[in-house]
């Protein structure tokens, strides 16, 4: 009774353990939140496809919308706390410093030649907008017949179209500098398995970084990807920094291939068996002991045989494990029942368990196996 509830324990400790590295298993990194940054536009090359903008003139702001019948709606533009879901404009190149404009919907365009033809529609328009700079201001040109330009019209505070020698001409373009929020895996690493000992590398991986106003931009440099050690068997998680939020994605190393020395591969077999997936056989050991069969294949011949010879203490109890995984997966296929095993030693040692996870009968056969030999000494 007491060592059941010893085995029971164990058991216990074996799940918390296993839901605490499922849990911590993948992480994905949030960006700490900072203040609102809008950069002023000084020159017209800054100006870039697909960034998001605000149209401005002396703190006032083109709010984005829908204008079918009316001049567009102005609002107070504070560069420190303005938003872009309700302040900025996105920037499409359509040519040589030629722009459409839209809030993702609506698109800005110019319908006659004159204040009022200043409008939105939800069509992507034929007509585009060319900026040029006017000392340290920009002006917004339309390429239709008159050629005015976007305008700020402070008696009805409201946006128009003027002549080039109005008011309101002069604008301040503000491009909202986005946060990064996540990052993602887009194109997988070329190699995702490893044979032991050889150099990790990433070639070929890509990454997306999501920002808060919700452009993606394809990464393939700049990021730092760690947590692999070729030295070590089985799977293993690389996590990928970048701007200090992470992502993590899945590599193996394996014996498959491996040019290391024959020892070092018994030894990276037998630490796996004892350390590695054979000490987390939870729920899965049928899984488990596929891998390390299909590890122990790699093996050299004379790597195999330093396994299953050796009287060095990891090989030994590694051996025992190995065998007593294996003799619980085919015991327990058919009832469930692991009936008996026999040690190194010859010593036979008895246990009858029903439906039983095999991670509680290996810690029990080794809490046996060590109270066993207490006595013996």
């Amino acid at each position: 009774m007491k060592m059941i509830n010893k085995i029971g324990f164990l058991l216990a400790g074996t799940a918390l353990a296993v839901s605490i590295s499922m849990i911590s298993q993948k992480t994905f990194g949030v960006a700490n939140a900072s203040p609102v940054k809008w950069q002023l536009i000084d020159d017209i090359s800054d100006i870039t496809n697909g960034k998001k903008y605000a149209i401005t003139f002396d703190g006032h702001y083109l709010i984005p919308g829908a204008y079918p019948g009316i001049s567009p709606l102005s609002g107070t533009f504070d560069n420190e706390a303005a938003l872009w879901e309700s302040t900025a404009w996105t920037f499409i190149n359509v040519g040589d410093n030629q722009w459409h404009i839209t809030d993702g919907t609506n698109w800005i365009k110019n319908t006659y030649n004159g204040p009022g033809g200043l409008r939105t529609q939800t069509d992507e328009p034929t007509m585009y907008w060319t900026a040029a700079m006017n000392g340290a201001s920009i002006n917004l040109i339309s390429s239709f017949d008159g050629n005015r330009q976007i305008s700020y019209y402070s008696l009805e505070d409201d946006w128009r179209t003027f002549a080039g020698t109005s008011a309101g001409n002069e604008l301040q373009l503000y491009q909202y500098i986005p946060s990064l929020e996540s990052i993602e895996v887009k194109t997988a690493a070329t190699q995702l398995t490893f044979p032991l000992d050889e150099v990790f590398n990433n070639d070929g991986l890509v990454i997306n970084a999501v920002y808060d106003d919700e452009t993606v931009s394809a990464i393939n440099s700049g990021f730092v990807v760690s947590g692999i050690d070729t030295s070590v068997l089985g799977s293993q998680t690389a996590t990928i920094t970048y701007e200090g939020i992470t992502v993590d994605y899945d590599v193996r190393v394996t014996l498959n291939g491996t040019l290391t020395a024959d020892l070092d591969q018994a030894t990276a077999f037998a630490t796996a068996v004892m350390t590695g997936v054979g000490n987390n056989a939870a729920g899965h050991c049928t899984a488990v002991l596929d891998e390390l069969n299909e590890e122990y294949g790699y093996l050299s011949s004379e790597a195999k045989g330093l396994f299953n010879t050796s009287e060095d203490e990891l090989f030994v109890n590694a051996r025992l494990r190995f065998a007593y995984l294996t003799s619980w997966v085919g015991s327990s296929s058919g009832s469930g029942q692991l009936l008996s095993f026999h040690s190194a030693s010859n010593v036979s040692l008895v246990v009858v368990f029903i439906a039983l996870g095999c991670s509680i009968l290996l810690g029990g056969y080794f809490l046996l196996n060590k109270k066993r030999k207490e006595k013996h000494h």
